[in-house]
């Protein structure tokens, strides 16, 4: 490239460097982004990000950390994406009380949490049987404003049902299935919920098979009704006005 009188920019630099990762070159990614500075080239956010996650992915935390305390020498403040990339990597090395200070540390640095941040910890909580840091993080993440992923019910519903208690496992799946937007998301809930062990209820039924009927899949709502009738669960006036409807709408 060079030889041919194109300069790469750091924008080049970081597609070469995501690539280098992604077939498993992370020494060579590594060294070229410490070779940005000698083409006189200054890594940008994007840049940091990817070196970062490369070390977190090989769980090499010393070299990750470092490297982010360097952020400051080129003047570049942490976004909630690369708080989100150290919190992951401590979370996932078991090290949680190091990802809580990094939780703690970014909103010192007027970082807000987002949906993945919040996620993350509560997994690692629950990963860890801390049931109760895990709903306390669930309903902060509620109280500022941040919508729930579906991989944080999944995380609290698993975790209650590890420790016995499924009747609360059984709150947390139905407040998902009313409040999740994903059809895909609803229905791999449902199917952690039978594997779990929890045996669905009529209003859970009720708010799958009327995302189906929502969703013009009328086929499937009506095979999972046949489901609820087989398991002997009586239907509500709600689940017979779901299927009509789904009915009206397929014509």
């Amino acid at each position: 490239m060079t030889n041919r009188s194109v300069t790469p920019d750091v924008c080049t630099y970081n597609l070469l460097m995501t690539s280098l990762y992604k077939n498993g070159n992370s020494k060579e990614a590594a060294q070229l982004f410490y070779s940005m500075a000698t083409k006189g080239l200054k890594p940008d956010t994007v840049s940091y990000a990817i070196l970062l996650h490369g070390y977190a992915t090989e769980g090499c935390l010393v070299d990750m950390i470092n490297l982010f305390n360097s952020m400051a020498t080129d003047c570049i403040l942490p976004n909630c994406h690369i708080f989100n990339i150290l919190i992951y990597a401590y979370a996932k090395s078991g090290k949680l009380d190091k990802a809580m200070l990094i939780f703690k540390d970014m909103q010192k640095q007027g970082v807000s949490p987002d949906a993945v941040t919040y996620s993350t910890v509560i997994h690692a909580f629950c990963k860890k049987g801390r049931l109760d840091d895990a709903v306390i993080k669930f309903n902060q993440m509620i109280d500022t404003g941040v919508r729930p992923e579906a991989s944080a019910y999944r995380s609290l519903i698993q975790g209650f049902c590890t420790h016995g208690d499924l009747v609360k496992a059984k709150e947390y799946v139905t407040e998902m299935m009313k409040k999740v937007c994903k059809m895909e998301d609803a229905t791999k809930m449902f199917e952690d919920m039978v594997s779990f062990g929890l045996e669905p209820c009529n209003i859970t039924y009720g708010i799958l098979i009327n995302g189906y009927c929502k969703n013009r899949r009328i086929d499937d709502g009506l095979i999972l009704f046949q489901e609820m009738l087989h398991k002997g669960l009586k239907p509500t006036t709600f689940n017979y006005n779901v299927i009509l409807d789904g009915l009206f709408l397929a014509g």
